[in-house]
């Protein structure tokens, strides 16, 4: 006789959020989205849980988001911050993940921005303006990376080689010869989240 087991292990979290309407569908998808959550919940927000289980900075802006109402937790997504901004490189840029970030150079732009977006989501919702703070000096580098980039008309110009700049606009036989729209979208709420947390 051969057995098998497993042992399920995850971020220790309970549901605080609750979410019932008459239609049992969307009962349904609020149930797969919640499980999804958890299983993409250990020492910090993962891309899956089974293949890469990297730290994305896109994926922590939704992430967090979600757990702040599911199980009002703000303790990881302070800790998934925490670890993207110790990598920040010397020019400034946060890259798109939290490992192998010295193997894989390119950076999708809107990743950046989304980490930043993230921070500010975090600080209203969880009052915490202590991170805010200690966190600042990376807000002002990855700023300052941005700035570098502006055209004449203060829009992100084409973008080099190392940066890929159509992660949104990923559409196959479109040229990338101007600046691109999803890219300036989130450039922009980038910037009004740091305004807000300034003037706060």
């Amino acid at each position: 006789i051969c057995r098998a087991w497993f042992e399920l292990v995850t971020y220790p979290v309970e549901p605080r959020g609750a979410f019932e309407c008459s239609d049992p569908m969307l009962n349904r998808v609020e149930e797969v989205a919640r499980w999804t959550l958890r299983m993409n919940m250990h020492d910090h927000y993962e891309d899956c849980p089974f293949r890469e289980q990297m730290l994305y900075c896109g994926d922590v802006r939704v992430s967090a988001l979600l757990a702040y109402y599911a199980f009002g937790d703000y303790a990881l997504a302070r800790e998934s911050l925490l670890k993207l901004a110790r990598i920040q490189r010397d020019n400034g840029v946060i890259p798109n993940h939290g490992y192998i970030a010295n193997r894989w150079r390119k950076t999708i732009p809107e990743y950046p921005a989304l980490w930043l977006v993230a921070l500010h989501d975090y600080w209203l919702h969880s009052g915490d303006a202590t991170l805010v703070k200690e966190l600042w000096p990376n807000v002002k580098r990855l700023l300052d990376w941005y700035a570098q980039w502006h055209n004449a008309s203060g829009l992100m110009r084409q973008l080099p080689n190392d940066l890929r700049a159509d992660f949104v606009d990923n559409l196959a036989g479109i040229p990338m010869d101007g600046p691109v729209l999803a890219v300036q979208c989130f450039y922009a709420l980038a910037l009004r989240a740091a305004q807000r947390m300034a003037e706060s």
